[in-house]
């Protein structure tokens, strides 16, 4: 656990203050531990986010990696039947395909861009 001082010590950089510890006197046992468990707890909840984040970055870069190499795997011809070309794949993953450009679109172009 914490000692006292090193409670105060959280508090005082939590509150950004420089604490004398020749001022800590006055402060509650109580009080103290109630606000060095708040800044353990908000400072827990930042790190935790951060990872989370982080995880999920790695989890969306995973995937659109897979989709490259999943759409490069396919012929020409097919990515034609979808409506791309091979050197549009990385801005269709990043973008995607705007409406109508599909080869197998036999709707006037009006009409295809209506939806």
């Amino acid at each position: 656990m914490f000692s006292v001082y090193e409670a105060l010590a959280a508090i005082a950089r939590v509150d950004h203050a420089l604490v004398e510890p020749a001022t800590f006197a006055h402060y509650d046992r109580f009080a103290l531990r109630d606000r060095a468990g708040a800044a353990r707890a908000a400072a827990l909840s930042q790190g935790i986010k951060a990872v989370v984040r982080w995880l999920r970055a790695v989890h969306e870069r995973h995937q659109t990696r897979r989709a490259t190499l999943e759409l490069a795997r396919l012929d020409d011809r097919m990515l034609a039947d979808i409506g791309i070309g091979r050197g549009d794949i990385p801005y269709v993953l990043v973008h995607g395909r705007v409406a109508g450009d599909a080869a197998n679109d036999d709707r006037p172009l009006a009409l295809a861009a209506c939806g």
